[in-house]
C-alpha cells in the first residue's frame, strides 16, 4: 500500500506553509503606521533611498534647474558614445581599420569634452556663476547664467570659447539663461 505523506510531501508542506506566514507577516508590518517614514505615504517611499540603507539622506538638487538637466544630459550623451565607440573597438570581428577608426573617434570625443570642461571653467572663472559649453560638428555653443549679457562680456566669452576650441569667432554662439 502507498504512503500518502511521505518525507517530500512534509517538506513541500512545511515549506507553503513558511511562504504563507512569510507573506503574511509582509502583509501586516507594512500595514502598520511605522512602516514609512513619518510624513510619508506608502506609494511615496522609494526603497532605495539612502535613508533605508543606513546612510544619510542625500540632498537633491532641484529638477528644474537648467544647467543641472543640461549637464546631465551631455555627460550621458558623452558616455553612450564612449560606450558604442569602445564596444566598436572590442569587437573581435572588427577589422584593424575599423577599429583604428573607433580609436580615433575616441580620442577626439576625449578631447572635445576636455575643450567644453575648460571653456566652462574659464567662463566661470570669468565671473558667471553657471556656465556650459558644447563643441560639435564644427560650432560652439556657450550657455551662461545671466539676463544680459555686456559687449565687454560677450567678447570675453567669446575670446574664451575661440581659444580653447580652436574654432573662428563666427562659430562661436552665446546664449544666456536666467
Amino acid at each position: 500500500m502507498k504512503k500518502w505523506f511521505g518525507k517530500k510531501q512534509i517538506v513541500l508542506t512545511s515549506l507553503l506553509l513558511a511562504l504563507g506566514l512569510a507573506v503574511y507577516l509582509n502583509y501586516y508590518f507594512a500595514g502598520l503606521p511605522g512602516g514609512t517614514p513619518a510624513g510619508e505615504t506608502a506609494s511615496q517611499v522609494n526603497l532605495g533611498d539612502s535613508r533605508f540603507v543606513d546612510g544619510p539622506a542625500v540632498k537633491e538638487q532641484p529638477a528644474d534647474d537648467y544647467f543641472t538637466q543640461a549637464r546631465q544630459n551631455r555627460q550621458a550623451a558623452h558616455q553612450e558614445s564612449v560606450d558604442l565607440i569602445r564596444d566598436v573597438m572590442d569587437n573581435v570581428k572588427a577589422d584593424a581599420n575599423t577599429q583604428k577608426q573607433a580609436a580615433d573617434r575616441l580620442e577626439a570625443l576625449t578631447g572635445i569634452m576636455e575643450k567644453e570642461s575648460k571653456i566652462e571653467n574659464l567662463v566661470k572663472a570669468a565671473g558667471f556663476s553657471e556656465c556650459l559649453a558644447y563643441i560639435e560638428e564644427g560650432s560652439c555653443y556657450v550657455v551662461v547664467r545671466a539676463a544680459a549679457l555686456t559687449d565687454a562680456q560677450a567678447l570675453q566669452i567669446s575670446g574664451i570659447a575661440t581659444d580653447q576650441s580652436g574654432l573662428a569667432a563666427q562659430k562661436i554662439s552665446i546664449v544666456t539663461v536666467e
